[in-house]
Formats: C-alpha cells, sequence, structure tokens
C-alpha cells in the first residue's frame, strides 16, 4: 500500500487520488506474473542493500502518543494499556525525536489512545511536519474532541510543504452499533460531524486527506457490507476495511513472552465464510458503481492473506517491520513491532531514535522476530508489497475482477 501512495501526487483531490490507485493497479494486474515477480524481487533488493548499507532510520515511525482515551472499544489491542498512569515524553522531547529522523522518516503515525486528549498534539503535529519533514502524517481519531482535531489540523495546514495529513476516522458500524462497540453513546453522530468537517477543509487544501478506518470483528460483521455501501456513498473519501487483528493469538514463530499482550481474551475475527461473503459483498458493490474502483478487491487480497494467517498458522511472506517500523510508546519505551515489549526507552538515546534503532537492544530485538508472523496489518501489508509470492497472489485475485 505504501508503494502505491508513493506513486501518486500530493495535493490531488480524493476523487484523482483514487483513479490514479485503480489505474496502477489495474495496470499491475495486467503484467504478466514473472515481469511481477523479477520487479518486487528487484524492489526488495534495493531495499535491502539500502538497509545494509545504512540502518539509518525506519521508513514509519507508529508513535502512541498518550495511553489516555474517552472510549472504551471492545476490540482494542492497548486496552490493557489504556489510561494507566505513565509519565509521558514531554514536547521538548517530541521536537528531539523529530530532529533526529529529519528527512529519513518519510510515514509518521500518531495514535493512542485517542490522540486529541493531548493538548499539545497541534505541536507535536508541527515538530513531524517542520522539524522531521515527514510526508505523510496519519493522525487516527474518533472524532469527539472536535475542537483539538481542528486546533491540529489548522496548524498543520498553515505550514509550508507536500505533505499529506491523513485523517482516518473510526466508524465501525451504524450509530446504534458504533456506540456500542465503543460504549460511548453519541460517538458515531461526533464521529460523522468530525468526518463532514474535515471533508469540507479538504476542499480548501488538498494536502488534507480525511479517510475512513473500520474494523471488520464479530459485533459488526452481521451489516457490515450493507454499512460500507452506506459510507461509499454517502463520503467521498477513502474507506478502509480490515479484519480485526488479534496480536498474540494470531502470532507464531516467536517466544510470545517478549509480546505486549497475549491478544483478546475472546476470539472476536468472524469465521473465514463470514469474512469471505462480506468480502464479496463489497467486491460485486464496488463493481457495479458508475465508476468501479479495483481498491476494494486489493483490500479483500489483503484480507485473505490475513484470513490464511490466523486459520493456517503460518507467515505469508517474510516480516519486513523489524527493518522498517519503529514503535514508541507514550513513556519513550521503543520496540521494532507495535506487538513487541520495548527493548528500550529513547530517554536512554537522548530521545535519538536512530541511536536507539542502531542499537545492539534493538539488533537483539530483531533477531527475536527474524521467523515471526501475525495479522497485525501494517506490518502484514507491508510484507506482502515486498515479496514476489505473495504480492502476485493479491494480483491474481485483483486480476479475476477485472473488466
Amino acid at each position: 500500500m505504501s508503494v502505491l501512495r508513493d506513486l501518486i501526487g500530493v495535493g490531488v483531490t480524493e476523487a484523482t487520488r483514487e483513479r490514479q490507485r485503480d489505474r496502477l493497479l489495474r495496470l499491475a494486474a495486467r503484467l504478466p506474473r514473472p515481469l511481477v515477480r523479477a520487479g518486487v524481487a528487484l524492489h526488495r533488493a534495493l531495499w535491502r542493500a539500502s538497509r545494509s548499507r545504512d540502518a539509518g532510520a525506519p521508513d514509519t515511525l507508529f508513535f502512541f502518543v498518550t495511553n489516555i482515551c474517552n472510549q472504551s472499544c471492545v476490540h482494542c489491542f492497548y486496552a490493557a494499556e489504556l489510561n494507566r498512569p505513565t509519565q509521558a515524553m514531554k514536547l521538548e522531547d517530541v521536537r528531539a525525536l523529530a530532529r533526529s529522523i529529519r528527512g529519513r522518516t518519510p510515514t509518521v503515525f500518531l495514535c493512542g489512545g485517542e490522540p486529541t486528549t493531548r493538548r499539545d498534539l497541534p505541536d507535536i503535529a508541527e515538530a513531524f511536519i517542520r522539524v522531521a519533514k515527514v510526508r505523510r502524517l496519519f493522525i487516527t481519531t474518533n472524532g469527539i474532541l472536535q475542537d483539538r482535531v481542528f486546533a491540529t489540523v489548522e496548524r498543520a495546514l498553515a505550514l509550508p510543504g507536500r505533505f499529506q495529513l491523513r485523517m482516518p476516522v473510526s466508524l465501525d458500524g451504524p450509530e446504534p452499533m458504533h456506540d456500542a462497540i465503543r460504549k460511548f453513546p453519541g460517538g458515531f453522530r461526533k464521529a460523522t460531524e468530525t468526518l463532514e468537517r474535515l471533508l469540507e477543509r479538504a476542499t480548501r487544501d488538498p494536502r488534507l486527506v480525511p479517510m475512513i478506518t473500520s474494523v471488520i470483528q464479530k459485533g459488526n460483521a452481521e451489516g457490515f457490507a450493507e454499512f460500507y455501501r452506506s459510507l461509499r456513498t454517502r463520503y467521498d473519501c477513502e474507506v478502509q476495511f480490515i479484519l480485526i487483528r488479534q496480536d498474540g493469538r494470531d502470532a507464531g514463530g516467536l517466544d510470545k513472552t517478549i509480546l505486549l499482550d497475549a491478544g483478546n481474551a475472546e476470539d472476536l475475527l468472524p469465521d473465514p465464510d463470514t469474512c469471505r461473503r462480506i468480502l464479496r459483498d463489497i467486491e460485486a458493490f464496488e463493481a457495479a458503481r458508475p465508476s468501479p474502483s479495483l481498491m476494494p478487491a486489493f483490500r479483500a487480497s489483503m484480507a485473505e492473506h490475513h484470513l490464511t494467517v490466523a486459520t493456517e498458522h503460518r507467515a505469508v511472506a517474510p516480516c519486513v517491520a523489524p527493518q522498517s517500523f519503529a514503535t514508541i510508546s507514550p513513556d519513550g519505551g521503543t520496540s521494532l513491532c507495535e506487538l513487541a515489549k520495548p527493548y528500550g526507552n529513547l530517554r536512554d538515546f537522548g530521545y535519538d531514535l536512530r541511536a536507539a534503532w542502531n542499537s545492539p537492544a534493538a539488533n537483539g530485538q530483531r533477531a527475536q522476530l527474524s521467523a515471526c508472523w501475525c495479522t497485525y496489518p501494517c506490518a502484514l501489508q507491508n510484507s506482502v508489497m515486498r515479496d514476489p509470492t505473495a504480492l502476485t497472489t493479491s494480483l491474481d485475485y485483483v486480476r479475476k475482477r477485472l473488466t
């Protein structure tokens, strides 16, 4: 998915962005399989060579700016850490972190908890855009604290430069279902109000990219496809859907004692037949639209990889997270993957992420994660995109749906 993002220009409308994604995907799906395999193998070799020459800094940073959240989602993978007393990194520490990766880490996710519960979120966003020079800054929000959402947006968009501020708003079902899943009455109304305001703001600055993110789980499986159709009909933005990740339950190839959490106590992943029915319904809806897009089919192919990992308990591609990702917890603890316990704390490295990421402790964790597999979507998708066999399988899935 990151490869597709890199090929699409900054500062274009969502409609243009969707057309560009679809054209690239149609082109890739029509290429001969040997050419696809060779191209992906070359891309992976060049990427590995760049990593071995200078590990430098991660491609992608996941920064949990807070563990405070104003909702209690039943599917939250971070639930055990939420609202626990902790000493969060200070703003000056965040700025030092941003300086340490200046121009080297193109993609940063600000997550939590709910990021907007931090009053200094506008300053944090500015640090990563102005100081770190990121190309894509993601801030996932539940949309409840609207004033803070838009204070952050306006601060970011006041800055010069060619960057994307991507704002995924979480929507998990129609109003009663969404509010029940998130245990927050009125949450759906707030979230949709925030989304609509973001979409209006994006018409005046296309660097802002509002989007919807939904997690398919047992609590919303019944009727999810209809909900998806309503979102695509009502909102002119990208709608991302993923199957619920279950971390420890769906991970293997490693010593599970290094994981932060053993996973949800309850198995929240719908059965494979239900998942595939949802995917088929979404694809049928997209195919019937006036301007059909193949991106939902590509996301469905990723969901098929997810199901393979969860049901067959094996990797579909070598994981690239230990060589690509960094995760930072609110107190500065850092690891190579969201699932893993910290190997150290940034304060011990002067808040220099590059120093931490290239340390013996980090290399020790890389060895521990060298043969792991899981359903963590960001790691799974990036791994598939760099593996000739797995990506060819995804493109074959899309090719069957070409018209």
